[in-house]
């Protein structure tokens, strides 16, 4: 599950603050781990989203799909952007802090396993 797919898990994760209904239901069952990721560089992070929802290219962005286009992106939504991102990741891992399948794992180490 990706923190930032909260639309697509509304229907049981009514508030990003609140534990999702699916995560209490999987450490009840005791079934499922739940790797958390996250990203020590934040400015990669928000600048990466904001780059993938202006041209809509998601995975795998090259030069050539970006084709000399230029972005100018909206500083004010940027700030706002990074503090949702730094507040659903600390509400999430209050949610895990006794879930006893976690994994977390910054993003940057496991990029440089998978280069290496």
């Amino acid at each position: 599950m990706k923190l930032n797919s909260w639309s697509v898990l509304s229907s049981w994760w009514r508030y990003p603050h609140h534990e999702p209904f699916f995560l209490h239901h999987l450490e009840a069952e005791g079934r499922a781990p739940s790797v958390f990721i996250w990203r020590e560089n934040l400015g990669e992070q928000v600048l990466s989203r904001f780059i993938a929802r202006e041209l809509g290219i998601w995975h795998n962005l090259t030069a050539e799909k970006v084709a000399g286009r230029t972005l100018k992106a909206p500083i004010e939504w940027l700030k706002k952007v990074a503090a949702l991102i730094i507040r659903a990741e600390v509400d999430m891992l209050d949610h895990l802090c006794d879930y006893p399948g976690k994994v977390v794992i910054r993003y940057e180490d496991s990029i440089s396993r998978m280069v290496s």
